[in-house]
């Protein structure tokens, strides 16, 4: 049965160390975010990455690493572990790649940092080590991705989900809106290059493996039913069946796709701001609007998942990434006739920065929303002996998505296309995604708009249909 279907009667069958669970998940999920401020790796390792080599293509390269290598091994990992009735062993091996990773990313900061003090050639091997740390701590997050949401789906109720991923959220932003100018701020300002890149990375890295560590001590539900073990063709053989048999799922792979398509316009509206609305040193103001939209946001929507389904979420998350493109598109075209100075960067704020402002604002709301309801909506609808396979097939078949980030830059680059025409066409392209948001559903629904009893035991049972049949697999 899927992960919805587990807790229809209530929290009775949820393990005795739930409250627990959600603690350690919750302090997790918070030091997770915490750590994104010192060891971003859009804004820490590029910077420090381009400062050090003045390559654009490393850059590009680094991001890649970032998105894909999370994803590859996703896949071999789940047909590796599904079988297993306990995966928290898996979880730790996971923690343990992960902390050799960061250890090697940090070991190769500090040769390629001395390098530069000494105003010698960087060799290569330096950067080999440099997105080898990176790609093993990457990978080590994938497998643990799955281990995570397992665990997850058999030891919180599913009642709770909503309000557990708000507060990995709330509180992690939270904490990094108070470490930023308290820690990370003054780290930029009083140290020189690259020594400011190396305190702030292992600040970062030390927050990531207490937050890992915690977690390893969660108490997991084991499994009394596990499937038979699997190979990798028939791992492969039960997703292609899966998209064929199985309608939500299908949507659901379309609803990623797009919403990848559809949070492009992130990376792109600091130059966006800056080219066409002169907004010249308001990065950080940038940054600082989009953690604090989905700092307050995020109790609303773990309410609105918890309350009334993780598709509401969805639905509003794709509202927010179609209005901010075009929030964005308008601010060019408001007269600048009044303005009010701002106390940083000598910096007017018009009508059309104002507007671009609110667009910012509307994507950090929709990103939140995203970001509760999307692993919640998955659990919902997986079935609870197969989630692994269930989110690694997806993962497998958005992974051409990772290069999406370096084609839009081509295009912006361009003279015929711009950003303007970028965001115009991404636009377009998050029409599509709300409309699919509004047609997703799960059986979970059912049971959080309180139904009575009967109707609950009819969705369970045709839920169990659905994968009796075929929908889960062979």
């Amino acid at each position: 049965m899927s992960r919805g279907s587990t807790s229809e009667v209530g929290t009775s069958a949820l393990p005795p160390h739930a409250k627990t669970n959600f603690v350690l998940a919750v302090i997790n999920g918070a030091t997770g975010n915490l750590s994104d401020c010192f060891l971003n790796p859009q804004l820490i390792l590029a910077g420090f990455l381009y400062l050090l080599t003045g390559s654009k293509a490393l850059v590009g390269l680094l991001m890649i690493v970032e998105s894909a290598g999370q994803m590859w091994p996703q896949l071999f990992v789940s047909r590796y572990i599904e079988h297993w009735p306990r995966k928290r062993p898996f979880y730790i091996a996971a923690t343990c790649l992960r902390i050799v990773g960061l250890i090697t990313l940090m070991v190769s900061m500090v040769l390629m940092g001395r390098y530069m003090d000494a105003r010698q050639v960087l060799p290569s091997w330096t950067l080999g080590l440099f997105f080898l740390g990176r790609l093993m701590h990457r990978s080590g997050d994938g497998g643990a991705l799955l281990v995570f949401l397992d665990m997850v789906g058999g030891s919180i109720d599913e009642r709770q989900r909503g309000k557990l991923f708000a507060a990995r959220g709330f509180f992690g932003d939270a904490l990094a809106m108070v470490a930023g100018p308290l820690l990370v701020q003054p780290i930029l300002k009083h140290y020189g290059a690259p020594t400011n890149y190396l305190m702030l990375s292992g600040i970062g890295a030390g927050i990531l493996m207490f937050g890992w560590t915690v977690y390893c001590f969660i108490h997991e539900r084991p499994n009394e039913n596990p499937i038979p073990e699997r190979t990798f063709k028939e791992v492969l053989a039960d997703g292609m069946d899966l998209l064929r048999r199985d309608r939500m799922y299908r949507r659901l792979l379309v609803y990623r796709i797009l919403v990848r398509v559809a949070t492009l316009t992130l990376a792109f509206y600091v130059p966006f701001g800056t080219d066409r609305l002169g907004a010249v040193g308001m990065g950080g103001v940038f940054v600082g609007l989009l953690g604090a939209s989905r700092l307050v946001s995020a109790p609303v929507w773990g309410y609105v998942c918890d309350r009334f389904g993780s598709r509401y979420c969805l639905t509003g998350a794709s509202a927010g990434y179609m209005l901010a493109p075009i929030l964005a598109l308008l601010a060019v075209h408001l007269p600048r006739a009044y303005g009010v100075p701002l106390p940083w960067g000598h910096v007017t704020l018009t009508l059309p920065l104002s507007m671009f402002l609110l667009a910012l604002v509307v994507f950090g709301l929709g990103q939140r929303a995203d970001f509760i309801a999307d692993s919640s909506f998955l659990l919902d609808h997986a079935p609870a002996d197969r989630s692994c396979s269930y989110q690694a097939f997806l993962s497998l078949v958005t992974l051409p998505m990772t290069l999406l980030p370096g084609l839009a830059g081509w295009l912006a680059d361009q003279p015929w296309c711009g950003l303007e025409r970028l965001f115009a066409a991404i636009t377009l392209i998050c029409i599509g995604t709300l409309l699919v948001s509004t047609r997703l559903w799960s059986p979970a629904e059912s049971r959080l708009a309180g139904a009575p009893k009967g109707s609950l035991q009819a969705v369970a049972a045709a839920e169990q249909s659905r994968i009796d049949t075929g929908i889960g697999g062979k």
